[in-house]
C-alpha cells in the first residue's frame, strides 16, 4: 500500500511540475512587431506578428514635438521613412503621414513603399490592434542628436 501511495504522490508532483513549467514557458516576443515580415513598429507589423503566433510585442516609443508617443526607432527618420530629421522635430500629425514602409525590403524592392503604412501613435495602436492575448513591452527611446561633433 505504501508503494502505491508513493507512486501516486510522485505522479501528482510530476503533474504539478509539468503544469508549472508550461505556465512559465518562454513567450514568443516580436521585437518591434516582427521586423522580418513588415516595417518595424507599425500596426501592420504588430498584426503580422500576432498572426504568426507572437504572445508579446516589444515596441519602441518616442515623443513627437507635441509630446505624443509614437512608435519609431531609430530617431533618424530618413533611415526608414521618406522624411528627414528626428521624430522629436515633427508634430504627431505630420509623423502619421510619413511612409514607414519607404525603406523596407531589399535595395531595389521596397515591398511596402507607398502602401499606406505609417508611423502610428500609441493611441492608434491601442485602438486598432485587437487581441485578448496581446501584451506590450515598451521601450521609451530618447532622441539622439543627428549633429556630428566637431573637433578643433
Amino acid at each position: 500500500m505504501e508503494k502505491i501511495i508513493h507512486k501516486s504522490m510522485t505522479a501528482v508532483l510530476l503533474l504539478l511540475c509539468s503544469v508549472t513549467a508550461l505556465a512559465n514557458s518562454p513567450k514568443i516576443v516580436a521585437h518591434r512587431g516582427g521586423t522580418a515580415d513588415a516595417p518595424k513598429n507599425t500596426i501592420y507589423a504588430i498584426n503580422q506578428a500576432l498572426k504568426n503566433g507572437a504572445d508579446k510585442i516589444w515596441i519602441t516609443l518616442q515623443l513627437s514635438s507635441d509630446k505624443v508617443p509614437v512608435l519609431y526607432s531609430p530617431s533618424d527618420l530618413n533611415t526608414l521613412t521618406n522624411r528627414s530629421g528626428t521624430v522629436s522635430s515633427y508634430p504627431a500629425q505630420q509623423l502619421i503621414k510619413a511612409d514607414a514602409g519607404y525603406c523596407f525590403g531589399s535595395r531595389h524592392n521596397h515591398l511596402y513603399c507607398n502602401k499606406g503604412i505609417v508611423i502610428p501613435t500609441l493611441k492608434q495602436v491601442l485602438q486598432k490592434v485587437s487581441s485578448n492575448r496581446f501584451l506590450y513591452r515598451s521601450e521609451i527611446s530618447r532622441c539622439r542628436s543627428l549633429r556630428t561633433s566637431q573637433s578643433n
